[in-house]
């Protein structure tokens, strides 16, 4: 675990009552994923310097991947490492107490060549821990990890997004697998709570980045940072649209949060809507200032678009209420600037 993550981990150890995490047996699917990898960091250093007896049981797909990721872990005697699909997992769910489903794919480029495999971990792979848990009178919680993307298209007009606001869809675009499968897999949470009483949560996570992201993915903030660490030039195809950056360790916090403090079988949005930014002033902010020393320069596809200053362009159209994870206790803190800084810097450690 190098520095970045370890502060993280520190300061995240500091901001809840973990000793609720004591004797629980946990479940985290997915786990080599850059946001489930730091739940596995979290729950382990409680095991190891702060005496809470913890079983941490990690499911993944690639066994090679795991033992490189989680090796601070590998040979700890609460940590149980389990290769598998969760569509074919279901009974280590039979005994836990909380269930942290993050598997899934959300690398943009797996969307048109392996749609399938996208519904299933999120539909399929929903249903079958639900399912395993109907009797599990020891389970407290399962976050199912969903996305802002459930929102659908959103009305090109400036509109406040609450839980239980919903657009339409294009049911064959080339998202719709992601944006459907996840819909579905909230809509399963909530059913296995409503008629069985399963204890589910939704947390809903708006581009969550960090040290450990796939740089590989094609999400732009993927982008960024590896022409950052690779210290190349970088070309945006849409400086236009916006997003909502969520540092790691701020995501991190809100879904402990609901862990926790939630109402069962309700979502919650996850998004520092303070770092809601367009792409091209974040790269702006990011090649020209942040790591101006780099002397990187910033292409687009778009030959008429000049990047200056976009902020009176009014390209931030939408914006995420988190009053409701808010009156958890979470709020945001990391901005951008220090979030990039400590997400380059993280894999200048490795």
């Amino acid at each position: 675990m190098n520095e970045i993550i370890r502060e993280d981990i520190n300061w995240l150890i500091d901001q809840v009552n973990y000793k609720q995490f004591d004797k629980a047996r946990i479940l985290i699917t997915g786990a080599c994923g850059a946001i489930a990898r730091y739940l596995v960091h979290f729950f382990m250093e409680l095991y190891t310097e702060y005496n809470i007896k913890c079983e941490v049981h990690a499911l993944v797909r690639d066994i090679e991947k795991a033992q490189k990721v989680l090796h601070d872990w590998i040979e700890k005697d609460n940590f149980y490492l389990h290769k598998g699909n969760v569509e074919n997992s279901g009974v280590l769910a039979r005994d836990m107490t909380y269930i942290f489903h993050a598997a899934g794919i959300s690398a943009t480029q797996m969307f048109e060549t392996n749609p399938v495999d996208v519904i299933s971990a999120n539909v399929k792979g929903t249903e079958t821990l639900l399912r395993n848990v109907i009797d599990n009178e020891r389970l407290k919680k399962i976050i199912f990890f969903s996305s802002g993307a459930v929102y659908g298209d959103l009305p090109n007009i400036y509109a406040t997004v609450t839980e239980n606001i919903y657009y339409s869809f294009d049911p064959f675009s080339i998202n719709a697998c992601y944006v459907e499968g996840k819909r579905m897999g909230e809509l399963l949470c909530y059913s296995y709570w409503k008629q069985y009483g399963v204890p589910t949560a939704m947390v809903r996570i708006g581009h969550s980045y960090g040290p450990g992201i796939n740089l590989e993915s094609g999400h732009i903030y993927s982008d960024i940072v590896k022409a950052l660490v690779e210290k190349r030039d970088i070309t945006i195809r849409n400086p236009h649209v916006t997003r909502p950056f969520t540092y790691v360790r701020d995501t991190i916090w809100g879904i402990l949060l609901v862990a926790l403090k939630s109402d069962d079988g309700n979502a919650y949005n996850l998004w520092n809507i303070n770092e809601e930014i367009s792409v091209g002033r974040l790269v702006n902010i990011l090649f020209n200032h942040t790591f101006k020393e780099l002397d990187l320069k910033i292409y687009y596809q778009d030959k008429e678009y000049i990047c200056t200053d976009i902020d009176n362009k009014g390209y931030n159209i939408e914006r995420t209420d988190t009053k409701k994870i808010e009156k958890l206790g979470w709020m945001a803190k990391v901005n951008i600037e220090d979030g990039f800084s400590k997400t380059v810097q993280s894999f200048n450690f490795q």
